[in-house]
């Protein structure tokens, strides 16, 4: 069956007239990329110095009925409870009583490269050096902005369900604990490697006129192929997915394609697949996982047709739960019932993973109780800076073990992690989308979407997808076994050793009210946390050039380059910050026969990029950027240029600037 006489028949069925209404948007959520602490390894001594690809909030709305579904994915480590609070805040004073926590997801694509700052819980405030209204404002307005664009350009369209392995874009990096699963089945991988897609279409009544709205697919990959080291802001390997398939599916401006790559249950998977001689750079290595997720996702656009059409009610479920002292039922834990504890992470957490190792003297993985560790002198002194949390330490220990705890965060006096987590089913037709709010395991996430098929039988639902890092952050969970071995995601699972089962205890009674359509029960929702406190990361107040000099100034240009080449030019720049976020910084720029200049590439595009560096050897408040561009292999060949533009801070006022290199000549082969 050819594409076009599939998508006909797609469109031309009688599901598809009475079906869906869908709308996609996408907005930029590109918070402040230089002297600012990333979000994701812990590292907040060191701060971002540029840009590789721009963050998008990516939003698909579905309507059947009085009925509204809202799916956002977003370019961030996490979704922190404020951001959430915030964005339903705002939904309900544009859109009143059309999105609320019951139907909106938003979830995290978990870049390790973004800009941090936007939790108020204070564990996750340690990690990225405080707050930052900046850059939370940035991710809150774009998320709201894309639902709501969403939402105004939703119209009558077709929704598509395809799936399909991929196998070459991740590994189980943690093996040890994922063998101690018992009853694993010779067929059971050790990773998750199916890509599930929803396809959107325009439901026009011919099949050549029928445009392509947006795909959404969740696939389980860590996303921090651009290592711990990296400086540059990025969305990582599915930053770069995004990016290559919406280019690919470009048309009507006004329109665009919108291509989310969500995560899945990636608590124990690495992108991590080459050789150990392999010598590629991170960037290379982004790209080239990035490029396989974007052939998948291609393909099983290409596969959509009659067949993989969805009908069926749109539906959804959410509830509060109070993780705590939380009593789960016998049937979960197969132990009888068993009570939560209070939040703590163990020795191995400061381990890191094998992802990415924190590198801290006298801490590996599989610490468990019992052993002895000499701590680190210096970490020793930074531990009093978290005395707090250590005094309900001792009680908490029988608790959590064979967890050896290194910081109770959910101490009663000081509660640095969540404890009200929560859960989300949302419902198309015979798919269900379970909302995580955490990094779940392999293990955990297959008997997940097997407890859940088994429940929503009844509906006809015949496939669950794991959405994680979605509407709040609670680390990881693994399953009862995988938590005794204490590697570093056992060390992360916040609430002991039964954290899983609850999660199953959670979604099993989403899925009942859901079956016996009825409301979910639910604890109250957590009080509003508030947007006080300074901002930690502020723009500096001036900046110079040395004299004679000026600001865009290009100090190296390029030289005649072929196709394929990296091209390259510095120059006088000021600092970043002191743009509005998001703000665009390069241009890559060919003449046309006519003469006039045509953008070729901006720094949302995967092959270039935006470095800053302070250069107090030249003036005090001086500063110079680097703009790189990979020309493709297949560019057209003629006269470029590169242009800088950013706004400096020149007394008292933020004056624009842009700046362009001389012309070069690029030919190609």
């Amino acid at each position: 069956m050819t594409a076009l006489l599939s998508l006909g028949l797609l469109l031309s069925s009688p599901a598809a007239a009475n079906g869906y209404a869908a709308g996609a948007a996408r907005h930029d959520i590109t918070g402040p990329v230089a002297d600012h602490a990333m979000m994701g390894f812990g590292k907040a001594e060191i701060k971002n110095a540029g840009l590789h690809t721009r963050l998008y909030a990516r939003a698909f709305v579905l309507q059947q009925g009085e009925k509204t579904v809202a799916f956002v994915s977003a370019d961030l480590g996490m979704i922190s409870p404020f951001i959430r609070q915030e964005v339903i805040a705002r939904l309900g004073a544009q859109l009143p009583e059309v999105f609320s926590y019951d139907n909106v997801l938003i979830s995290a694509t978990h870049t390790h490269a973004g800009p941090g700052g936007y939790f108020k819980d204070r564990l996750y405030r340690i990690s990225a050096a405080g707050f930052s209204r900046e850059n939370t404002e940035v991710i809150v307005g774009g998320i709201v902005a894309a639902i709501v664009d969403a939402h105004h350009r939703q119209q009558r369209a077709t929704v598509a369900l395809t799936a399909g392995s991929l196998r070459d874009a991740s590994v189980n990096q943690s093996g040890v604990p994922y063998r101690l699963n018992p009853d694993l089945a010779p067929s059971d991988e050790d990773r998750n490697t199916l890509m599930t897609q929803l396809s959107f279409f325009e439901a026009e009544a011919a099949a050549a006129a029928a445009r392509p709205i947006g795909a959404l697919n969740w696939f389980s990959v860590h996303t921090t192929t651009m290592g711990s080291e990296n400086l540059l802001v990025s969305g990582d390997n599915k930053g770069v997915a995004s990016a290559l398939l919406e280019r690919h599916m470009e048309g009507d401006p006004d329109l665009p394609f919108v291509a989310a790559f969500a995560n899945s249950d990636e608590g124990d998977i690495s992108s991590d697949v080459f050789a150990p001689d392999d010598t590629s750079s991170a960037l290379e290595r982004t790209h080239l996982i990035g490029q396989r997720q974007h052939d998948r996702a291609l393909a099983l656009l290409e596969e959509a047709d009659a067949e993989a059409e969805l009908s069926g009610p749109l539906d959804y479920r959410h509830a509060w739960v109070e993780m705590p002292q939380l009593t789960v039922r016998d049937r979960y834990t197969g132990q009888g019932d068993q009570q939560l504890c209070r939040a703590a992470l163990g020795y191995s957490f400061a381990a890191g993973s094998e992802d990415g190792p924190s590198e801290l003297p006298g801490f590996e993985e599989g610490m468990l109780r019992g052993e002895r560790t000499a701590l680190p002198a210096l970490f020793k002194v930074g531990l009093v800076a978290l005395r707090p949390l250590l005094r309900g330490r001792r009680r908490n220990t029988r608790c959590h073990g064979p967890k050896p705890i290194l910081v109770t965060t959910g101490a009663t006096h000081l509660r640095w992690t969540p404890e009200a987590l929560p859960f989300q089913l949302i419902r198309v037709g015979p798919l269900v989308i379970a909302g995580v709010p955490g990094e779940m395991t392999t293990e955990a996430g297959r008997r997940l979407r097997a407890q859940l098929l088994q429940r929503l039988d009844p509906l006809g639902v015949e496939r669950i997808v794991i959405a994680g890092l979605s509407n709040a952050y609670s680390h990881y969970v693994t399953t009862y076994e995988e938590y005794q071995a204490q590697h570093y995601e056992g060390a992360s699972t916040l609430y002991g050793p039964h954290t899983f089962a609850a999660y199953l205890q959670a979604f099993d009674g989403l899925a009942e009210a859901m079956v016996g359509d009825s409301a979910a029960p639910s604890a109250p929702s957590p009080s509003r946390q508030s947007w006080r406190g300074a901002d930690r990361n502020p723009a500096p107040s001036r900046d110079d050039t040395p004299s004679g000099q000026t600001f865009g100034q290009a100090l190296s240009d390029p030289s005649d380059a072929t196709c394929g080449d990296t091209v390259t030019a510095t120059f006088r720049a000021a600092h970043p910050k002191n743009g509005p976020a998001p703000s665009t910084f390069l241009r890559v720029q060919r003449r046309a026969g006519d003469g006039a200049w045509l953008d070729v590439a901006t720094d949302a595009a995967p092959e270039t990029r935006f470095r800053w560096a302070a250069a107090p050897e030249d003036c005090r408040r001086c500063s110079v950027a680097t703009v790189e561009w990979d020309s493709p292999t297949t560019a057209t060949p003629g006269t470029y240029r590169l242009a800088q533009l950013g706004i400096a801070a020149e007394r008292g006022q933020r004056v624009p600037y842009e700046g362009w290199t001389s012309d070069f000549e690029l030919s190609c082969r």
